[in-house]
């Protein structure tokens, strides 16, 4: 994901390694990245927060019930296969 808008605004210039990161790469709250993630709502498939091997495949709500206000969560191809089979590992334990 280093050639993303949101990472490039960063200033990692290319760096890889974790110590760089966390120098660079502030902690944000959701409402920082909200507009990041309106954009991609509204159908912009530039690389914004995802480089292209991890585009946003869906999106969903959340319950509001922290803020009051439902957030909106955008997903990868590779999250929905990996919920897809947490899943079906954990549906036979719930039905018992």
């Amino acid at each position: 994901n280093a050639g993303t808008e949101y990472l490039a605004r960063c200033g990692l210039a290319g760096a890889t390694d974790r110590a760089t990161f966390r120098a660079k790469v502030p902690l944000v709250a959701y409402e920082d990245l909200e507009p990041y993630i309106r954009r991609m709502a509204d159908g912009d498939r530039s690389p914004i927060l995802t480089g292209p091997g991890y585009p946003i495949s869906e999106f969903f709500t959340s319950s509001g019930t922290s803020g009051g206000e439902p957030k909106l969560l955008p997903s990868v191809e590779d999250e929905h296969h990996r919920r897809q089979l947490m899943q079906s590992l954990v549906a036979p334990l719930m039905m018992q």
